[in-house]
Parts: C-alpha cells; structure tokens; sequence
C-alpha cells in the first residue's frame, strides 16, 4: 500500500503544479476531477491489495438508494489510518467523492496533504489548549 500512495503521489505532484500554475476556474476544476480519478484508481488497487492479503470479512449495509447525484455527510471516528481508504472504497460509485475535513498538520503529509488540497478538502485549524490559553481572544475560532 506504501508503494501504490507513492506510485500515485507522482502524478497527483504533476497535477498540484498543473492546478497551482493555471489559477483558471475551469482548469482547476478539471485538476479535480483528474485527481479524484487518481485517487479513485488508488483506492482500487488498495482494495486488491487487501483482498490479496487480509481475510477479512465485510458486513456493509444500508447503501442500497444512494445516488452520486446526492450529497452526503459521513461521519467516521477515525479509529485508524484505514479509515480513509476504506470509506472511499465503500462508498466509490455509490456517491459523490468523498471529501474530508482535515487538520491544517494534514498539509504537510507527503502525498496525503496534496491529495487533500487537490481534492479541495476543507482545512480546520485547531488550537491547542495551551495556545488558546495564551491567546484566548482565538476560543472558537476552530470550530
């Protein structure tokens, strides 16, 4: 799985320059859906992979009259690092690509920060408590 992120983070590199350079609204779009092309192309070999290797399982209910017309809002714990490629794998086709909130840290992951930008994932910035401690006139302002 570590080699397929990083087999994909090159072109998903090439397409965040492509994005960056050209600020046009409609190549940016087209940037999108490129990268979420990659990504869902990612998540299936990641699905092979964990049919190749794992012996898992699966229960998933409750899909049947989702449309990819529809917007929804996922909740996930974020229990593990699977998280992720497990809900874009179950839900690809049956909905529109997911996009995540993530964390303004999330930015600096190789491969996962660019993918996040690409696909125009909302960034949060979180405080610490310690931060806000010092800075309270910022309480709230991360939510």
């Amino acid at each position: 799985m570590v080699l397929n992120t990083l087999f994909f983070g090159v072109p998903l590199h090439m397409v965040a320059l492509a994005k960056l350079v050209v600020p046009a609204p409609s190549w940016r779009q087209m940037c999108t859906q490129l990268s979420i092309w990659l990504i869902e192309t990612w998540s299936r070999i990641n699905d092979a992979i964990f049919l190749l290797t794992q012996k898992t399982r699966w229960d998933v209910r409750g899909l049947e009259g989702l449309s990819r017309t529809r917007w929804y809002l996922v909740n996930c714990n974020h229990l593990s690092w699977l998280d992720i490629p497990l809900l874009v794998g179950i839900f690809k086709g049956r909905i529109p690509f997911l996009r995540f909130f993530a964390k303004q840290a999330v930015m600096w992951i190789p491969v996962v920060g660019l993918a996040a930008w690409l696909l125009d994932c909302p960034f949060v910035k979180r405080y610490s408590r310690q931060f806000l401690e010092k800075h309270p006139e910022l309480r709230g302002k991360d939510l």
